[in-house]
């Protein structure tokens, strides 16, 4: 380990104790509680969840509202199965209800700064975190880190979309050895300084959205024969992973490539572990996976963030599609786990015969596709689509020729009838939130035409 991070090993635990953040102590209760008995991690789950609904009741005048019109009682709730019961908590409520959201004691009193949601599928929602939960959230994507080979002290690379603070904030980056290139703009002059700074800096870790950051950055990295060296992870987060981003990763940082999944509302859902298994993290949320009726043959994210007691968020739909994934995993960790992300519910598409589709379905087609960077179907008509793609020059002619029979292998894989027009292309337009869409509905089309 270089000096500096040896040093920063020593120093950020005291430095974490005396700033009240017990990040390093939190941790360490978390790696003995990811490898308990199912049983004594769901009996965890349920005495959180207990005490949250009960101080719901008690505290925030939504949740009072809504069990006295239900004719229950906190002690009604014995079981996981008793609490599936309860109606989910959609978006839209939460922007309507904020005020009577958020309790009515002390932990209401004490939301941290506010924070607004990307906006990528509607308004976006201004929201304040519980302090608790936010320390508890932090401390499990620090053990998720950890599982990458990551240790506290070592170099970082963060690219996220915003970072707010001045003097106290950069002073305490420096200190964590953590570079954060925050830029909300960048051109292919800024993408050339991140990747020459990357390989001067030589962090252990990078964390950043696959498509909307970091696939730039390693495209310009492998053009211009950047290679850095040290880099032993790379963690992705904001945006689905594809298996084409993954690889174009994994072949420009040199580094295994781990998914995390979080929201801003609802943090550190859960991270992918060495051997690939997407694991929930139980101890801070408790997630459902709940078939409603937009979702048609999929299922919904719902999470209950059980750490939070300033806006409690009681079965709160998260508008991405997934499911539980049974079974032991070869880390062995105990912690659930959960299938990756098969897109958004919004993204659904229909066809003239009034057939839905998931994004699931219409990843399908080009997920093992080589030479795929990008792709985003947009919707044109009913049963029309243009696929466009993003790929090197030298490996446009292989992948128009593996997509040739897309419309006769889409019919075989969907039972549906569609055209779909291959178009190569050198960048896709991202939301005004920084995300990338994998799949534009008809109608939504226009507003991303490049």
């Amino acid at each position: 380990m270089r000096l500096d991070e040896a040093a920063a090993g020593l120093y950020l635990p005291i430095l974490y104790r005396l700033g009240r953040r017990p990040y390093p102590a939190l941790v360490r209760d978390l790696t003995v509680s990811e490898r308990l008995d199912p049983e004594r991690l769901q009996a965890l789950q349920l005495a959180r969840l207990q005490a949250l609904v009960t101080h719901c009741y008690e505290h925030v005048p939504y949740y009072r509202r809504l069990f006295d019109g239900l004719g229950a009682q906190p002690d009604d709730i014995r079981s996981l199965e008793d609490y599936a019961r309860l109606p989910v908590l959609e978006k839209e409520t939460l922007r309507a209800e904020l005020p009577s959201l958020t309790s009515t004691n002390e932990h209401g009193r004490r939301l941290m700064r506010s924070v607004a949601t990307s906006g990528s599928t509607g308004t976006p929602l201004v929201y304040q975190y519980d302090p608790r939960y936010f320390l508890y959230g932090w401390a499990a994507l620090m053990r998720n880190i950890g599982w990458t080979g990551f240790r506290l002290g070592e170099r970082q690379a963060w690219f996220a979309f915003s970072a707010p603070g001045g003097t106290k904030r950069a002073v305490r980056l420096w200190l964590e050895r953590k570079w954060l290139a925050k830029e909300l703009a960048f051109d292919e002059e800024m993408i050339d300084r991140w990747a020459r700074h990357l390989a001067r800096w030589q962090p252990r870790f990078v964390y950043g959205a696959p498509s909307s950051r970091l696939a730039p950055i390693a495209a310009h990295m492998l053009a211009h024969d950047i290679r850095p060296v040290g880099i032993r992870s790379v963690m992705t987060s904001s945006e689905m992973l594809t298996e084409g981003l993954r690889r174009l990763l994994e072949q420009a940082f040199e580094a295994k490539v781990f998914n995390q999944y979080g929201s801003t509302e609802c943090l550190s859902i859960a991270s992918e572990c060495e051997a690939g298994s997407m694991h929930v993290n139980a101890e801070v949320n408790l997630v459902e996976y709940v078939r409603l009726d937009w979702t048609q043959e999929a299922h919904a994210v719902v999470v209950t963030p059980l750490m939070n007691y300033g806006i409690p968020l009681l079965r709160y739909v998260l508008r991405d599609l997934s499911d539980d994934l049974p079974g032991a995993c070869a880390c062995g960790r105990t912690l659930p786990r959960m299938h990756p992300l098969l897109g958004r519910a919004d993204s659904s598409v229909t066809l003239s015969d009034g057939r839905t589709l998931t994004p699931f379905a219409m990843e399908g087609l080009v997920a093992r596709v080589p030479g795929i960077v990008q792709y985003q179907y947009r919707q044109i008509a009913p049963d029309a689509f243009d696929l466009l793609i993003v790929s090197p020059p030298e490996s446009r002619d292989s992948v128009r020729s593996a997509l040739a029979d897309l419309d006769e292998r889409f019919t075989t894989s969907t039972g549906g009838n569609a055209h779909f027009n291959v178009r190569f292309v050198d960048t896709i337009a991202r939301t005004k939130g920084g995300k990338h869409l994998f799949v534009v509905p008809l109608g939504e089309a226009r507003r991303h035409e490049t």
